[in-house]
């Protein structure tokens, strides 16, 4: 029983120290250099995507049964630009890329006898380490290699050899690929003054959220700026109430941004607060408006009129609690007048066609 403890023991600090495997491959099969890239056989993290295991220019493919082998090596002193294995990982949309180590076996048949790892967070210039012909276990820990939202790519570079072969046999990449926040809901809750709420399961260097509001589901504005947690793995509600809401629909977006100022948009909920007057937007309008008005039990004729009284547009909203939209692309740029004949009389609203 005690060395099967051992053994868990062994793997769990493993994983916390190395993380997870975000993409591998054993490299199999009976000549995977025909590829440039190759990926066949390769395993990846679901929301990532990856080149495959490519060449650079400078080098040949060579043919060779389980390995991913090259010639064409520098036999100088000094590494040539494009002669590299290549290696690239882009994040999916919203998510990052933490990485705490590259690991290859590799083989040199009279090759390169000097090998440089390098990244392109710098532009290929510093070593990030010098690993052996027969592989190389690459420490990725630190700011540099967290939080990355964009493309990164590794070469591993040989030089100075007698003009032989350098092969790669299997490589892995360790880390985590994750949202900065884990959201379990985002709801809100139907009110005169709408509550807005969420929770989250998880939280990674998480500086703050922001609120936003909008009558069209449109243009937004900021309405409130929530604190976070920073980074913590316990669960945390959240809860805003609106207490200036728009009469009528009012949507809400919901916005997370990292210490880094990286930002992600957590989509859009809605909420209806009754109308106790009639609402008619944007009075600066452009292909549509909004009206919105009381519940009543009769139609409702609206006309839209220009600034010397000729009728544009006429219709008929239905009994109940209006909430229609208008079409008015058809009018050319200025000052109309809307009119509503409703059951207490008539309103008429000013509105500029843009």
């Amino acid at each position: 029983m005690k060395p099967l403890i051992i053994i868990v023991l062994f793997l769990a600090i493993a994983s916390a120290v190395f993380g997870q495997i975000v993409w591998t491959n054993p490299i199999t099969g009976s000549n995977p250099g025909a590829n440039n890239p190759y990926t066949t056989g390769q395993t990846v993290n679901g929301n990532l995507t990856v080149s495959g295991i490519g060449r650079g220019s400078g080098i040949g493919k060579v043919d060779a049964a389980n390995q991913y082998a090259a010639d064409g090596w520098p036999e100088s002193g000094s590494l040539g630009a494009n002669d590299y294995f290549y290696f690239t990982l882009t994040p999916n949309s919203n998510y990052w890329i933490n990485l705490s180590s590259f690991v290859y076996t590799s083989q040199s048949s009279n090759g390169p006898n000097n090998f440089a790892v390098r990244s392109s967070l710098d532009g290929f210039t510093s070593n990030l380490g010098s690993p052996s012909a027969t592989g190389g276990n690459i420490a990725l820990g630190g700011p540099d290699f967290t939080h990355i939202t964009t493309p990164i790519t590794f070469r591993i570079y040989g030089w100075s050899g007698g003009g032989g072969n350098f092969a790669i046999n299997d490589f892995t990449f360790n880390g985590s690929v994750a949202l900065p926040i884990q959201l379990i809901n985002f709801n809100v809750i139907q009110d005169q003054n709408p509550i807005i709420t969420w929770a989250t399961l998880s939280e990674s260097d998480n500086s703050h959220f922001i609120l936003e509001r909008s009558r069209e589901g449109e243009d937004f504005i900021q309405i409130n700026t929530i604190q976070g947690k920073g980074t913590t793995d316990a669960k945390n509600e959240y809860a805003y109430t609106d207490v200036t809401p728009y009469k009528g629909t009012n949507y809400y977006r919901l916005k997370q941004v990292d210490y880094d100022g990286t930002m992600t948009s957590f989509g859009i909920k809605s909420a209806y607060v009754t109308v106790d007057q009639i609402e008619v937007y944007p009075t600066l309008m452009q292909d549509l408006i909004r009206i919105e008005m009381p519940k009543t039990n009769r139609p409702i004729q609206w006309s839209i009129s220009n600034s010397l009284g000729q009728q544009s547009l006429k219709g008929i909203l239905a009994p109940g609690e209006v909430k229609d939209a208008v079409s008015v692309q058809q009018l050319t740029p200025g000052t109309y007048f809307l009119s509503l004949k409703t059951q207490y009389g008539q309103e008429v609203f000013k509105l500029i066609k843009l």
